[in-house]
């Protein structure tokens, strides 16, 4: 079978990223051609072709650009690469646009994989009001042609009929049991940072504003007026700049201490790392203020690790 899927990214630091990588190197295990058709790639999976079709560099640019994609009429045609396809999987807007006209040019089997739209923190101003409110229309406008539809958890199936009327099966996000080991240990990682004699509360996944950093930070600087050998190690990327500066006011306000940013884990080392983190720490949170929203992995990667 010749399979395509579209995405609007492929790096390592990304949750629906990842998910696209093992559905994909598992598609061609199965004996079919996989082909991955992106904004923008880093990650090579493993015997997929993969067409990064470029888009502006600055988070600003990038956002409105993905928002009203149709109108780059020469990117647009990249529909025209999927004819001849079997399937074609759509992970997330404005990648869908792409499906959307290969459904309605070539009756192309449509298949939507649902992982939600967070806005939960990303309202507090009018733009960002009307950039989500377009984001939503613009999504279901192009879903609609989809034959099938998949979410990542229950909460989302049920959002997703909410939003857009699509009845959606579940299928949980997977991990590369592979990637992580019960052998790692954490050595001199808390000697690196600063963490000796502390108890270590780690957060790993992408600084942005719906994982409610920011509600973390709070806590762990309330919790250090009665237990001040708390600290909190955050790891990831930050991939909302004007985010992550506020985060570090916070973390740097008179009285905070305690609180380190590492940074994301460069993908070569990631999954031994991440274990050692996750081994030494005391208490693991997850981020996401959307309720059950995706029903990330990253627990389920944790308990790989002991």
């Amino acid at each position: 079978m010749n399979i395509a899927i579209l995405t609007p990214t492929l790096h390592a630091f990304s949750g629906i990223d990842r998910v696209v990588q093992l559905q994909a190197e598992g598609f061609v295990k199965e004996g079919h051609k996989v082909t991955i058709i992106s904004l923008e790639a880093s990650l090579r999976p493993k015997g997929c072709r993969v067409i990064s079709l470029g888009m502006p560099k600055r988070p600003f640019w990038q956002r409105l650009y993905r928002l009203f994609f149709f109108l780059d009429r020469k990117k647009l045609d990249a529909y025209k690469m999927l004819k001849g396809c079997d399937k074609v999987i759509a992970h997330f807007y404005p990648m869908t646009w792409l499906a959307y006209e290969a459904k309605g040019c070539y009756g192309t089997r449509y298949v939507y994989w649902d992982h939600g739209i967070n806005t939960t923190g990303l309202l507090d101003s009018i733009p960002q009001k009307l950039y989500m409110l377009l984001f939503r229309l613009f999504n279901n406008h192009t879903i609609r042609r989809a034959d099938e539809a998949y979410s990542v958890s229950r909460y989302l199936s049920r959002e997703l009929l909410k939003e857009s009327g699509i009845r959606s099966k579940v299928i949980y996000n997977a991990i590369d049991k592979s990637r992580f080991s019960t052998r790692a240990k954490p050595g001199t990682i808390r000697k690196r940072y600063g963490l000796q004699e502390k108890k270590v509360v780690l957060y790993v996944g992408r600084i942005a504003p719906h994982k409610g950093v920011h509600y973390l930070i709070r806590a762990v600087r309330k919790a250090q007026e009665k237990m001040p050998d708390i600290a909190l190690l955050i790891v990831g990327k930050e991939t909302f700049p004007g985010y992550a500066k506020k985060l570090r006011g916070m973390a740097g306000e008179s009285g905070a201490k305690n609180i380190v940013f590492a940074g994301f884990v460069k993908d070569r080392r990631t999954a031994k790392l991440l274990c050692i983190l996750r081994r030494l720490c005391d208490m693991l949170t997850m981020g996401g203020i959307q309720p059950a929203g995706g029903r990330g992995a990253g627990m389920r990667e944790a308990r790989r690790c002991f």
